[in-house]
């Protein structure tokens, strides 16, 4: 019987060894679970923080183009103002005087160290040379014409004086004393800028024919003279007028009044035969 119970004993013993062994790998398996789940989230938490990190670095790349862009167009402006300022000191600089003519080549603004620099130089004094003999050309044209006209217009002016004075001699006797006048003292404005032909006549008439008129013009600066001038020309047109002239009275009798033809026509002692006067006397 103790040979029975030995080997029971030993089978008894084996089993709880068995079992502490399934227990240890059923107890494995729900941490290897636990890793395996952790691992796609630990993924995924790096690349969210790897995008955050990419994110702060695009904008200073975005941000550097644009000042290297800006950087490039201030570079590229600064240049084109520095060709523009060197062709401008490069050029030969030529004025002109006041009265139009052209001015010869300024020295200075060539380098006349260098062969360029010469010729240059030479190239403009002979534009100049060309330019000044074009504009003498012109000068002795416009200088020639000007005279032309200037003695037509005294000859005009002249013919009209004659006419003037023949039509009226007082006015000869007046622009006498005119000339007289302006030896005294001058009037700088003059009337024939403004007025020709008979209105210029009238004018020197108007002012011959009065002392006072003149004396008050040759008191008056130059731009109230010529002011003046205007008011006696247009003075003059007034008078001269058709509505201002004066009707003439005709002698014809006055038209007979048939507004009352029924009424007796009462008739004065002069229209009335030598009977009616005598009749009308009682004689």
């Amino acid at each position: 019987m103790a040979f029975d119970t030995t080997v029971v004993d030993d089978d008894l013993t084996v089993e709880p060894y068995e079992e502490a062994e399934e227990v240890e790998a059923t107890s494995e398996e729900p941490e290897q679970e636990e890793v395996e789940t952790q691992e796609p989230e630990q993924a995924e938490a790096d690349e969210v923080e790897d995008e955050a990190q990419d994110e702060p670095d695009s904008k200073p790349k975005k941000g550097a183009a644009a000042r290297i862009q800006q950087l490039v167009a201030e570079k590229k402006a600064a240049e084109a103002e520095l060709e523009r300022l060197r062709q401008e000191k490069s050029e030969p600089k030529q004025s002109v005087s006041p009265d139009g003519a052209p001015q010869p080549p300024a020295v200075e603004s060539f380098d006349l160290d260098t062969e360029e620099g010469l010729d240059q130089y030479f190239k403009a004094q002979s534009e100049y040379e060309e330019k000044l003999e074009d504009w003498k050309f012109d000068q002795k044209l416009q200088q020639r014409e000007a005279a032309k006209l200037q003695q037509q217009r005294e000859q005009e002016i002249t013919n009209q004086f004659k006419q003037r004075f023949d039509a009226n001699p007082k006015f000869r006797q007046d622009f006498e004393q005119l000339t007289t006048l302006m030896q005294d003292k001058p009037i700088n404005a003059d009337p024939s800028q403004l007025y020709q032909g008979e209105e210029l006549m009238d004018l020197l008439e108007e002012v011959a024919a009065s002392p006072d008129l003149y004396y008050e013009i040759a008191s008056l600066p130059e731009q109230a003279q010529y002011a003046k001038f205007g008011e006696i020309q247009a003075s003059i047109k007034a008078r001269k007028s058709p509505g201002n002239k004066n009707i003439r009275q005709s002698r014809a009798p006055r038209p007979p009044n048939h507004t009352k033809s029924n009424a007796p026509i009462a008739r004065s002692d002069y229209d009335k035969s030598d009977d009616d006067f005598l009749a009308a006397r009682g004689l």
